[in-house]
């Protein structure tokens, strides 16, 4: 098993987060964003388990008050069998990058992104071409099945 530099993950996760924020409030994407009720969430989160053909059980999906991050807030979290949305992050953005973790991909490196991607232009209106030169741009660790078709040169 390959030995996990702290160092790299930290600025793979540093820019995964930058992108987010970035790509997410831009206005063609900011309905993504809109909050949804606990129905449609788990609606589509047993679509995404089920037409996915996941292994691993679903996830108990909580909606709490989240975990406390190093900057004070608030945010969701996944431990893998448990998902819990934050107040203010119950979105399909949000649940869609904690559903990349409960399949088991636990660090923001190209195998997770790459689940990401996948759900992201599944489940939602984003162009893949548009997402991943965008990642690209943010320096997030993207698959290279990704680089090779979609970043434009």
């Amino acid at each position: 098993m390959p030995r996990i530099n702290p160092h790299k993950q930290a600025v793979n996760t540093r820019n995964l987060y930058d992108f987010e924020d970035g790509f997410f409030n831009h206005k063609d994407y900011k309905h993504l964003l809109k909050q949804q009720s606990k129905k449609a969430l788990l609606e589509l989160a047993h679509t995404v388990w089920s037409k996915e053909h996941i292994n691993t059980p679903f996830p108990e999906i909580r909606f709490g008050k989240g975990i406390r991050h190093n900057n004070g807030e608030y945010v969701s979290w996944c431990n893998g069998p448990v998902i819990e949305l934050a107040t203010g992050q119950r979105d399909v953005i949000t649940l869609l990058h904690e559903l990349a973790h409960a399949v088991g991909h636990y660090l923001h490196n190209h195998k997770f992104v790459g689940t990401y991607i996948k759900y992201l232009t599944t489940y939602t209106d984003i162009d893949i071409t548009i997402l991943v030169n965008t990642m690209h741009t943010y320096k997030v660790d993207i698959p290279k099945e990704y680089t090779k078709q979609h970043i434009q040169r």
